[in-house]
């Protein structure tokens, strides 16, 4: 398995320098980059991430060394891999869309290339990228949307497992949960979940009653159960 330390990034080749930051497409079971679509926070001059320190802040789906390793979205010359025997036989993410390919992978290709960037990129939206159970990268993503908070919804096709990034999401946005029942603010971390609820509701911790999230668009939609 790839070492998780980044100290290898500075020897990256010119050649595939910032390959990383580009935003990929599932084709016909084949991921493919797309050159049309490097993330938002790529220096296009010297291809280096202009928030690199940052960037799980920042942009919670950028992804990290175990997930690209375990995704195949590593170029075969990137340094961490090129000496790895079991990768390099692996079928990992194109780089470079060949000729020899079916006019249905170059459609989809183009079409997906020549997309509007705000419908290929996902900054805001947290994803996942691999199993949390398992850690396999096959598994498969829905969206879901419930009380002003889009989401997706995840399950694995190795083992099976289901969950979703709802809570992620809402931390994401909004870090701090205001009580309804004047207990103040309250890390999310904090809250307990209330599963015997049809929606999600989240529990405060101090005085033991529901109280909905707060977003940050309207403080004013509030939900409670005495």
């Amino acid at each position: 398995m790839i070492c998780t330390t980044e100290n290898l990034c500075v020897n990256c080749p010119d050649e595939i320098r910032g390959i990383c930051c580009y935003y990929l497409g599932l084709i016909e079971g084949h991921l493919i980059y797309l050159p049309n679509h490097p993330c938002k926070y790529l220096d296009l001059n010297t291809q280096k991430c202009s928030i690199y320190k940052k960037r799980k802040e920042i942009n919670p789906n950028c992804l990290t060394l175990k997930e690209m390793y375990i995704k195949g979205t590593l170029p075969k010359n990137c340094p961490y891999v090129i000496n790895d025997l079991i990768y390099q036989k692996r079928n990992t993410a194109i780089l470079t869309l060949p000729f020899n390919v079916s006019n249905s992978i170059k459609f989809e290709f183009s079409k997906l290339n020549n997309q509007k960037h705000s419908e290929i990129g996902c900054y805001d939206i947290i994803r996942t990228s691999i199993c949390p159970k398992c850690e396999s990268g096959n598994i498969e993503e829905e969206w879901d949307y419930r009380k002003d908070v889009m989401f997706f919804k995840y399950q694995c096709n190795d083992c099976n497992h289901k969950w979703n990034n709802f809570e992620k999401q809402i931390e994401f946005r909004m870090p701090l949960f205001i009580c309804v029942h004047g207990c103040g603010d309250i890390k999310l971390k904090e809250m307990k979940n209330a599963s015997d609820h049809e929606d999600p509701t989240l529990i405060c911790p101090k005085c033991g009653r529901c109280t909905w999230y707060i977003t940050p668009k309207n403080k004013s939609r509030l939900k409670t159960n005495d």
